[in-house]
């Protein structure tokens, strides 16, 4: 973690660094300088996480390292895709329960139809 508050600072983002990041259209968050910033940071964070793993040997356990951690990478790109989605679903969620009610689709469609939606957005 002091690693990461290193980055922040150095990116200017830690007053905002428990900030929602929101999205353009309902959901205000950081500025524009500070997403860009942001995904500067992350850039950086993900260099060194590869310059981690660069010099390790191809064997079972250093395989098993570099496939825990893409894991881990893909969870949290994946993360930031699909919590704007769940932060809507209060908003929506009374027209969502009568639309499945009337039958028009099921809920896991819906989220899975919401969440594509807002990743190619983004």
């Amino acid at each position: 973690m002091e690693r990461v508050d290193d980055v922040l600072s150095q990116m200017g983002l830690l007053e905002c660094s428990n900030h929602i990041i929101g999205d353009k259209a309902q959901t205000m968050g950081i500025s524009g300088g500070q997403a860009k910033r942001l995904s500067v940071a992350a850039e950086i964070l993900s260099i060194v996480i590869g310059l981690i793993f660069l010099q390790l040997d191809y064997n079972q356990t250093s395989i098993q390292n570099i496939t825990g951690c893409l894991f881990f990478v893909m969870a949290a790109v994946s993360n930031d895709s699909f919590f704007p989605v769940v932060q809507l679903v209060p908003k929506e969620w009374p027209i969502v329960l009568r639309e499945h009610f009337n039958g028009m689709y099921r809920i896991d469609v819906y989220f899975i139809a919401k969440w594509m939606t807002e990743d190619l957005t983004r």
